[in-house]
């Protein structure tokens, strides 16, 4: 090379590495085309970012340069998590809150921007168009204000201090998960004091959708147990947040009204659109934009991809072994988009190495991340357009310790029917496919879909041990109920190949994939969707493997078929075979779990699980007593609203607890009490909680005898529990200690509760949603439901169950009754008497 050329090439080197260098140390480099941007920046050392939203940072100030075409646009803020120094308060890559819905408008010389907390349902065809007096009834709440610096030359944008917006905290952007490890599941409340002194910005990045500012924000943390007791006081937290400003979509996807006869998660929005209908609530299904990339090729029958699929990014931390069950777990639904004609829609793909544009934490980008924390499950997040519902991102995040939970789950249910995990160290396939079910249901979660309890009621009991049933249906219908391993299972049922754990997705939801994404082509009018959509339910509603129902969590009323935890349709049959297995476990279970357990934790905690069981089932049957199956219906639906738990069977799960009740001295095995921690002794706490189960359905009988008042009563209920507890005594018979604890637990309930005075009237609230049908419009014969209060139920007045009257006449009845057998008695059982006859009589004369 001759000497010409290579100072030509040096002098070319040399420019491009003192560009390089003058990039990299901030120096002010932007030429602005516009001179009063240029003048305010003057002499400034600025860092400029170009995107949706061009960022001019100068120190700790971040200026925007805003666009005015942007204004009255609808954009989301959102904030995730880069690093935080307690991952108890949250966990690296989530994101936290539900997002702030924001708009921006000029207002004199300064910048708003306000918020909106509730979204105005709009209607298209309507004959009075209220939109323009909506816009002006819904204004939005000024959330921010920006005095304006600058205005560009030729008036197409504003140059504001918006620092404020990210560099702050609210109620509305707090930076912290709201269930994390510090919350220790609800029980501890933490309060957050922001420390604006030890916040600063650390970057700003900006993207095509959006403008990213990442801040590291200091707080003092106090946390407090069950609202009173204050267990840690102004610990130091920071945490490194990105404030994510997104533009939502210029033209919102198709909404689709969810239905509270389908598992779906929802949108709330008003209705102000028809003035003589008043003011109705309307809910939108949460889903993807997912619609054919050839509609032509969909409409004839052909398997066509999405126009843009969904994407999850695997974390490149997350335990080699996982990553193939994680992504078969995943992409498990793709089955069930193919069903309605999609291919391909979700996919997992491994965070890019060599995409610099790439960030974990940008909203734009659905992650499934590894997390370092105790709490043992997954966790995942949500941000949709609260205009549409549509999901514009989710995502997943594992706890380390979710081993712990698959573990205890696997080995607790099928320790005395599977010999392969008898073991303290399960086998990497055995943790894998469980990892794999339990992610399935996570991208349920975050496709929209939601619990449901009903569905493993469906199957018969006893199909559960048949290698067969269990391998085409699986455990339950629905992956979305909740994951419970086959502890129906009983001994050699493993080695003939009955499934021991949960399969994945089953035909339930199946169908509500079909009812959220396939396409209907032949209405794109949503509202009017209805009519298709209430046709698939009504079919549905005759499959059995398809019904839907939500946990009912108020004690006036027990849907004993929708439990979170149960396996089949009768937990009566289901408790003698969960009593085999203990029963068994209990003999066996020191000797199976002694290697690698030198310090009894794994064994210790296993007899715990054993006590846990038997309450859970126990509250299983319980439910039964004044129970009532509940469905969502709607008018022309083959399913009743609610059913009656026969008489029979009710009798029948009283009949179960008191034998439970009087057959728990196994539970004491010396052996294994005198090896484990010093704790009360269990057959006397289940005994307690038997009991208190018991006693806890009369009100419940009370709410059920309103509807159902040939069926049962809570004063048949008494005289048959009166019969079953004291008929040895009636009997002459001589008393055993367990039916000696049975008549001291019923005693003191009884005495509790006979003076206790009841109100005169009783408020419960209905589980069935209350549905109202109207008209959708003139022209359509299908119906829709008005105000569908879903998780909001409305209150139904009911008369009161004269619990106190009932008690205090059990009380006189066994008064009497012991005083007639005193004499006829001898030895404990007298002494026995003698005890109980003395607590009435103080009970009385305290009254």
């Amino acid at each position: 090379m001759n000497r010409d050329v290579l100072n030509k090439y040096n002098m070319m080197r040399y420019k491009y590495v003192l560009i390089i260098i003058l990039l990299l140390s901030g120096m002010n480099t932007v030429c602005y085309a516009d001179k009063g941007f240029a003048k305010f920046f003057k002499g400034k050392k600025i860092v400029h970012t170009e995107g949706i939203l061009p960022v001019d940072r100068v120190g700790n100030k971040v200026y925007v340069e805003f666009p005015l075409h942007l204004l009255n646009k609808d954009m989301l803020l959102v904030t995730s998590i880069e690093d935080i120094s307690d991952n108890g308060e949250g966990v690296v890559g989530q994101f936290t809150g539900n997002g702030l819905h924001l708009q921006f408008f000029i207002q004199d010389s300064v910048l708003q921007a306000r918020m909106f907390t509730r979204q105005m349902f709009r209607k298209n065809n309507l004959s009075v168009d209220h939109s323009d007096m909506l816009d002006r009834s819904t204004i939005g709440g000024i959330f921010k204000s920006f005095k304006i610096e600058v205005t560009a030359s030729d008036r197409s944008a504003v140059l504001v201090d918006m620092t404020n917006l990210f560099l702050e905290h609210s109620y509305y952007t707090n930076p912290f998960s709201n269930y994390a490890g510090n919350s220790m599941y609800g029980f501890v409340t933490r309060s957050y004091r922001y420390k604006e002194k030890r916040s600063f910005i650390r970057n700003v990045s900006g993207y095509p959708g959006n403008l990213t500012v990442t801040c590291e924000q200091g707080y003092d943390v106090d946390h407090t147990a069950f609202g009173n007791y204050v267990m840690y006081k102004d610990v130091p937290v920071c945490v490194v947040v990105n404030k994510i400003l997104q533009l939502l979509p210029e033209h919102p996807m198709t909404p689709r009204m969810a239905d509270p006869r389908v598992g779906v998660n929802q949108v709330e929005q008003l209705d102000y659109s028809e003035g003589n209908s008043g003011v109705k609530r309307v809910y939108i299904a949460k889903r993807w934009r997912i619609e054919p990339s050839d509609m032509k090729m969909y409409a004839i029958g052909e398997l066509v991809e999405p126009k843009k699929p969904i994407v999850f990014y695997l974390d490149t931390l997350m335990p080699q072994f996982w990553k193939h069950y994680v992504k078969e777990g995943a992409e498990a639904w793709n089955k069930s988009f193919e069903k309605i004609g999609l291919k391909d829609v979700i996919r997992v793909m491994d965070f890019p190495t060599r995409d610099s544009s790439f960030s974990s934490t940008d909203i734009n980008y659905s992650t499934i991340r590894y997390a370092p924390m105790w709490m043992p499950f997954i966790q995942t997040s949500m941000y949709t357009d609260p205009r549409s519902g549509e999901i514009l991102n989710a995502s997943i995040y594992i706890h380390s310790n979710i081993v712990n939970l698959l573990f205890g789950s696997r080995v607790f249910a099928t320790m005395a029917a599977d010999p392969a995990v008898r073991c303290t160290l399960l086998s990497d396939e055995i943790i894998g496919e469980l990892l794999k079910v339990h992610i399935t249901q996570a991208v349920g979660k975050c496709l929209g879909l939601t619990e449901n309890p009903v569905a493993s009621y469906a199957y018969p009991v006893d199909s559960l041990r048949s290698p067969a049933f269990t391998h085409q249906y699986g455990l339950s219908p629905s992956v979305m109920d909740k994951l419970i391993c086959n502890y129906i299972a009983q001994q050699g049922d493993a080695e003939r190949g009955v499934l021991m754990q949960p399969k994945g997705i089953g035909e339930y939801d199946d169908f509500v994939i079909k009812w959220l994404y396939q396409p209907i082509l032949e209405d794109s009018v949503f509202h009017r969707q209805f009519i298709t959509l209430d046709r698939w339910i009504k079919d549905k509603g005759k499959k059995f493997l398809c019904q839907y129902g939500v946990k009912q969590t108020d004690n006036s009323v027990s849907d004993p078929t929708a439990e979170l935890g149960d396996l089949g349709n009768d937990h009566i049959k289901a408790m003698e075979y969960l009593l085999k297995n203990i029963k068994y476990s209990m003999t066996n279970f020191f000797d199976w779990y002694a290697k690698d357990d030198e310090n009894l934790i794994v064994r210790a905690r296993l007899y715990k699980e054993f006590i846990n069981a038997l309450t859970n089932q126990a509250t299983y049957i319980a439910d039964y007593i004044g129970g009532i199956r509940i469905r969502e219906t709607c008018d022309g639906d083959s399913l009743k609203a609610y059913e009656a738990i026969s008489r029979q069977q009710q009798q029948a799960s009283l009949k179960c607890l008191l034998n439970l009740a009087k057959d728990l001295t196994w539970l004491d095995d010396p052996k294994i009490l005198q090896e484990i921690e010093i704790m009360k002794i269990k057959s006397k706490d289940v005994r307690d909680q038997i009991m208190k189960l018991i006693f806890g359905r009369f009100q419940p009988l009370g709410v059920f005898a309103e509807k159902f008042p040939e069926e049962y009563s809570p004063i048949r209920y008494a005289t048959d529990l009166y019969a079953e507890i004291w008929e040895p005594t009636i009997k002459n018979k001589v008393l055993k200690k367990e039916e000696m604890e049975l008549q001291r637990l019923f005693l003191g309930c009884v005495i509790k509760t006979s003076t206790v005075s009841v109100p005169s009237a009783a408020t419960v609230k209905n589980k069935a949603q209350l549905v109202q049908s109207f008209p959708l419009d003139s022209e359509m014969a299908a119906v829709w439901q008005s105000d569908l209060s879903f998780g909001s139920n409305a209150p139904v007045e009911i008369s009161p169950v004269p619990i106190a009257y009932l008690y205090y006449d059990m009380l006189i009845k066994i008064d009497k009754l012991l005083k007639s057998k005193l004499t006829l008695s001898s030895g404990a059982t007298r002494q026995h008497y003698e005890y109980l006859l003395c607590r009435i009589a103080k009970a009385l004369n305290k009254n």
